[in-house]
């Protein structure tokens, strides 16, 4: 945190004295209140009402945590260079501590050679070779490195990155004060990441691999009132049993998503997940999604997750939770959203009900 603060006066100082940068801040504030109705355990004893402010809203594919966001930039007067940060806290607000370092990303970046040669180092946000999906896989967002990329024509980025993440500590022959082997990371082929993105038209194509065992890749079909994705990762034994996972420390994650606007005022939308542990259990969910927009003020929205797991060979645990929801926006940055969230399975999930909202700057 003090890294982050030091930055942002610093920046603040720069744009302010010198002609030649700009800075630039955006972000949100979302929070929200969330109580637990009354339900009974499967002992059929009632359960005591909690309530928590960890959930802005509910739902997989309009909710979220609650959560602080601040981007920045410092660019030079002609775009060529600059530094990128992104400060970012999700969590209930009450235990928010301003010591504690929440910085997502902060590095330095430069293009070159007409635009075409691009390279940065820092804590590194992806902006390059992310996949585009409702998932955003990522083996360098967030992750301590250096970058280089190439984009031989126009709409193509060829990008390679060393990180210093996933490597291993290993222990070395001398002792520290205790009496124990310290232990240090070496380098090796675990740190090299490459990727690549081509967008073109409707169409999005990326995917990128790490020595340490990992691999991903996207396509985006965006034709008029579409938008449908598909997204694979996958993590070997080895990149799995080394704890440095970035996703869902899965061997296989499909990730799927649709999105129609064609009829006025309604969004039609859809996501689903699904992941194949080292055992081959196979854990799926599902969730439709609608949004009706009935005035610049108000709108309606719905959506249900479906939850199923297969632990024991054809022997499916599912469940659902169902979230309707009203949308008011008070102004075209601040949003007040009201829902209930009802469950097929009050042992899985707590019936609740909640207001959330959101400020956009």
């Amino acid at each position: 945190m003090k890294k982050f603060l030091t930055l942002a006066v610093a920046a603040a100082v720069l744009s302010a004295t010198v002609s030649a940068l700009t800075f630039k801040v955006d972000g949100y504030a979302r929070a929200g209140l969330t109580s637990t109705l009354n339900t009974k355990n499967k002992d059929g004893d009632k359960e005591a009402k909690t309530v928590s402010t960890k959930q802005w809203l509910a739902g997989d594919y309009f909710g979220g945590g609650s959560r602080l966001r601040l981007n920045g930039d410092i660019l030079s007067d002609d775009r060529t260079a600059g530094v990128k940060f992104r400060f970012q806290y999700t969590g209930s607000f009450e235990d928010f501590d301003i010591t504690k370092d929440e910085v997502k990303y902060v590095y330095a970046w430069g293009k070159g050679f007409d635009g075409k040669v691009i390279a940065g180092a820092g804590k590194i946000g992806d902006k390059y070779i992310s996949s585009d999906g409702w998932e955003g896989f990522s083996l360098i967002d967030g992750k301590t490195g250096v970058f280089a990329g190439y984009a031989p024509i126009e709409g193509l980025t060829l990008l390679a990155a060393v990180v210093k993440d996933y490597l291993v500590e290993e222990e070395i022959a001398e002792l520290d004060d205790s009496g124990n082997y310290k232990k240090e990371k070496k380098f090796d082929k675990r740190a090299g990441v490459y990727g690549f993105k081509y967008s073109a038209g409707i169409l999005t194509v990326d995917a990128a691999f790490s020595g340490a065992g990992r691999f991903y890749a996207n396509v985006n079909l965006t034709p008029s009132n579409l938008l449908a994705a598909l997204e694979y990762a996958y993590e070997s034994d080895d990149a799995l049993d080394d704890g440095t996972s970035p996703w869902y420390s899965k061997t296989h994650t499909f990730c799927e998503q649709i999105e129609f606007t064609g009829i006025p005022n309604l969004l039609l939308a859809a996501e689903s997940y699904q992941f194949i542990d080292k055992d081959d259990n196979l854990s799926v969910t599902i969730t439709p999604a609608a949004k009706y927009t009935l005035s610049e003020t108000f709108a309606l929205t719905a959506e249900a997750t479906i939850y199923a797991e297969d632990e024991a060979k054809n022997d499916f645990d599912a469940y659902a939770t169902i979230v309707p929801g009203v949308e008011i926006n008070f102004t075209d940055s601040f949003t007040v959203n009201a829902y209930g969230s009802v469950s097929t399975d009050s042992d899985q999930a707590a019936h609740l009900i909640g207001i959330g909202c959101k400020k956009s700057f």
